[in-house]
């Protein structure tokens, strides 16, 4: 693992060892070897105690839009992460889902390029679920930031060491890129792709799957996925070998025929104006676990998420007639089975200035006018997984 490698190269570069032998008769050199060796000894189990405590990176995704009704390029920043929970600062129950609890991050919110000095010197989370059996905890923090002088297009992003062991037990690094600059087309910085994800998913040996992600766009832009490659995924490029991707739909393909374990998703999710296929408007790293389990039941047993809502009750359509004199209000509403969390999104455009209930699942628009018109969809979801109304 690197943090060994790098432990013995400043050591050896500092004492060379290999020079010396215990064999040596010189009393002189004898006592140096001897402060040596001990000096090894103390390094190593330094080391060793640095990689048993920081290999526990489980995943993450970094997302933004534009603050509704906020100053010019000031942004909501919305990220998931997860961590191992058996760690002692990302340890979450039901208590601390309950009382909303803000875990200890760790790590900086940075900015890459285009932009300098941290947005958050640490990156701390609500939990929102987790696993004892699987060993992760999972969680969400939302913030806002106004970018100024910097470039119309910056990169922020976290990195830090180290993956758990059982995949790399190295760097991580997961990057948003996105521009500043007012689109002629919306009249609004551009918002990011969404995607919210399990953060584990079991995969039995031998079965074949397809696993499509959660992706949508709030600006109905066209969305595509790509693998990451080189400094988008750090030391987990090509983690999931046997995998194929279908870039238009963003859906997984993969036969669990290469054995049991853990293998990383490392995946870039971008955005696209109609007629622009080939300059995306924003770059998100998605970066998640699967696991791979022996064969216990039938391949055609459905991926299992964790807690996946249905919805029961879709919007229906409104028609309203306005007038100069009077004020019309509408209300859109959806339902599910369970209690999950829910946001709304307006196909071309923002929710209206003023609407009741966007993070609900009753939206009401307040007073309508002729230009808030369009297609309102409800997204129902618990933070380990989502469902979208039609």
């Amino acid at each position: 693992p690197s943090q060994f490698r790098l432990c013995l190269i400043l050591y050896s570069s500092e004492f060379s060892p290999l020079r010396y032998s215990c064999k040596v008769k010189e009393a002189g050199v004898a006592k140096m070897f001897e402060r040596r060796c001990a000096a090894t000894v103390l390094l190593l189990l330094f080391c060793l105690v640095a990689k048993v405590y920081s290999a526990h990176f489980r995943g993450a995704v970094i997302m933004v839009k534009p603050k509704p009704g906020g100053a010019h390029r000031e942004m909501d920043i919305f990220y998931h992460i997860s961590w191992r929970r058996s760690a002692s600062k990302h340890f979450c129950d039901s208590t601390s889902v309950s009382n909303g609890n803000i875990l200890a991050g760790e790590a900086a919110l940075e900015c890459e390029y285009g932009c300098s000095g941290n947005i958050l010197n640490k990156m701390s989370y609500v939990c929102t679920c987790y696993n004892a059996t699987d060993d992760w905890t999972f969680g969400e923090y939302q913030l806002t930031h106004t970018f100024s002088n910097v470039t119309d297009a910056v990169t922020i992003g976290t990195s830090s060491n180290a993956w758990i062991a059982a995949v790399s037990d190295s760097r991580w690094n997961v990057s948003t890129t996105f521009s500043l600059v007012t689109r002629a087309d919306t009249g609004q910085i551009n918002s990011s792709p969404r995607v919210i994800t399990t953060p584990l998913l079991h995969l039995q040996e031998g079965c074949s799957y397809t696993i499509p992600l959660a992706v949508s766009d709030p600006d109905n832009d066209i969305v595509g996925c790509r693998w990451a490659v080189g400094n988008e995924c750090s030391s987990v490029c090509d983690k999931f070998p046997g995998a194929t991707l279908d870039s238009s739909s963003c859906t997984i393909r993969y036969t669990a025929n290469r054995g049991t374990g853990l293998k990383v998703v490392a995946i870039m999710i971008e955005d696209f104006a109609p007629g622009s296929p080939y300059h995306p408007l924003s770059s998100v790293a998605l970066q998640f676990l699967v696991s791979v389990v022996p064969l216990t039941q039938s391949c055609s047993r459905p991926l299992v998420y964790y807690g996946q809502p249905s919805v029961t009750l879709h919007p229906s359509p409104k028609t309203v007639l306005l007038s100069f004199n009077n004020s019309v209000n509408i209300t859109l509403t959806c339902a599910t089975s369970g209690t999950p969390s829910y946001y709304w999104e307006r196909q071309n455009g923002n929710i209206p200035l003023g609407a009741i209930g966007v993070n609900t699942n009753t939206l009401i628009l307040v007073n309508v006018r002729i230009e808030d018109a369009g297609n309102y969809r409800c997204v129902a979801y618990y933070y380990c997984d989502v469902y979208n109304s039609r």
